[in-house]
């Protein structure tokens, strides 16, 4: 049984505060039954320490990436612990199991991506082109990026004019809104060309239910090609 979608939960919705995180994990719990997810949790605050610490103390870039993805699992413990129905994952074979059990899968991602290890050692990527990869790894059909934001907007949220939020965005302009990561366009052409792809906020738990379950699109949908091709 493939995956249908992939869910990122960003560390950035933690700014919020954890009930927003445990809020999301609860509608995934409620569409499990109906819709195939596995998800893959951002750095949080352990991915800030592992920067820092990789600034402070030149760590080499392949040591940098695989702490890097450690916090990754470090904070989809704390997912699991937020979600009493969720129970962590470190294969694709154990997260289609949880599905069938009823359970959402959170994937610890550090053994599946070091076992394949295809995507560079560098700090232009981070969980937002890794969830890509998994996406593609689990035969998904969608992957819907979670975070502290509604989607992705013409300037950033209080900086200049009024931003207006973007229903559609090609990759590239997606990379350099630094919205998500600077790998982020070619990880989607490289992983996912075909793949249906979102930013979407953590703040609307219901609709981002809906757009789980097929129903109204919420946040910035993000396409390979030019959004005025």
């Amino acid at each position: 049984m493939a995956m249908h979608t992939v869910v990122k939960i960003g560390g950035s919705l933690l700014r919020l505060g954890t009930a927003p995180v445990s809020a999301v994990l609860g509608r995934l719990a409620d569409a499990i039954s109906t819709v195939p997810l596995l998800v893959v949790p951002g750095g949080a605050v352990f991915d800030g320490e592992v920067r820092k610490a990789s600034c402070y103390h030149n760590i080499g870039n392949d040591a940098a990436h695989w702490m890097a993805v450690t916090a990754m699992d470090a904070y989809g413990w704390w997912l699991v612990d937020l979600a009493p129905g969720s129970v962590p994952v470190r294969d694709l074979t154990e997260a289609q199991q949880a599905v069938v059990a009823g359970r959402v899968p959170v994937l610890l991602p550090f053994a599946l991506t070091y076992g394949r290890d295809a995507l560079p050692h560098t700090w232009d990527v981070t969980s937002d082109s890794i969830a890509v990869w998994v996406a593609a790894a689990a035969g998904a059909r969608r992957v819907i990026l979670v975070k502290d934001v509604d989607g992705i907007y013409t300037t950033e949220p209080g900086r200049g004019p009024e931003p207006e939020l973007l229903s559609e965005v090609d990759s590239a302009t997606a990379s350099n809104s630094g919205a998500v990561d600077r790998y982020f366009a070619e990880a989607l052409a490289r992983f996912f060309p075909s793949g249906e792809c979102w930013v979407t906020g953590g703040t609307d738990p219901a609709g981002l239910a809906d757009l789980i379950l097929g129903g109204r699109p919420t946040g910035t949908r993000v396409i390979l090609r030019p959004a005025s091709a």
